[in-house]
């Protein structure tokens, strides 16, 4: 930063204008510090953060990349400032943090459907009409993983239904209705059920517990995720919450990525 006062100072400038390519997040703390610099402020300093799919559209329009040059990119960039294409505001600190979450929660409910994918087929492997006749309204509820992740079909078959139902309202917080027909339903697909070879069985059932632990530990990281975004979202006017059963988690999002 010093370099390009002294460069201005020396050439007498009135405006000072600095290009850099938004790759990843690597500019972010450079163009933070350069808009805070107050040094700067004197020649009117114009920090440009410019998206390197502009810059690889300007390079091929103007030929530019034709010329290879050691300098090439930093003339890409300074003619991309001159010529005025789009460029990234600073980031807005009200908004900012808001992105930041967003976006990884968006990753992490990606992860999170990617596992449940991953489990759906073994627990196809394991119990393989228990997804069409699951009688659970969440296949991944408490109870059903339950059900599903320590018992085998031959096992849940030979049970009695008192049992299973003792099972089922231990992990079910008490929502389950009508348990004991449930359980009946659960009974008669592991009938029906075709049977591992038993040299699959553990490694079936070894996997599945893993994902199921994993699917856990995401759900249980979403919650959290959920409850910081929307003490996030507290702090920005926006009427979206106004909406029947739009929740923050859905829109926040949007609120931040278009800010």
């Amino acid at each position: 930063m010093w370099n390009v006062i002294a460069e201005a100072e020396l050439i007498d400038v009135d405006k000072v204008k600095i290009g850099m390519e938004a790759t990843n997040l690597y500019w972010w703390h450079l163009s933070q510090a350069l808009h805070e610099a107050p040094e700067l402020s004197a020649f009117d300093a114009e920090i440009a953060v410019i998206n390197p799919k502009v810059i690889d559209v300007f390079s091929v329009s103007t030929r530019i990349w034709l010329r290879p040059t050691p300098w090439m990119p930093g003339l890409l960039l300074i003619a991309c400032g001159l010529d005025g294409y789009v460029q990234h505001p600073p980031p807005d600190m009200t908004y900012a943090p808001l992105q930041r979450l967003t976006r990884f929660r968006y990753h992490m409910v990606t992860n999170l459907t990617r596992e449940k994918n991953r489990a759906l087929n073994l627990i196809f492997l394991k119990f393989s009409t228990y997804q069409k006749e699951c009688p659970f309204s969440d296949l991944f509820g408490q109870a059903s993983r339950a059900v599903v992740g320590n018992l085998t079909p031959d096992e849940i078959a030979d049970m009695p239904v008192e049992k299973l139902v003792d099972m089922m309202l231990q992990h079910g917080n008490n929502r389950l209705k009508d348990v004991p027909e449930m359980a009946r339903v659960i009974k008669q697909a592991a009938r029906k059920s075709y049977r591992l070879n038993p040299k699959m069985r553990d490694a079936v059932d070894v996997t599945l517990a893993m994902s199921l632990e994993t699917i856990r530990f995401f759900e249980t990281q979403q919650k959290k995720i959920d409850q910081v975004i929307a003490k996030e979202l507290k702090a920005i006017p926006q009427t979206l919450d106004t909406i029947p059963g739009f929740r923050a988690s859905l829109h926040c999002r949007y609120s931040s990525g278009n800010r």
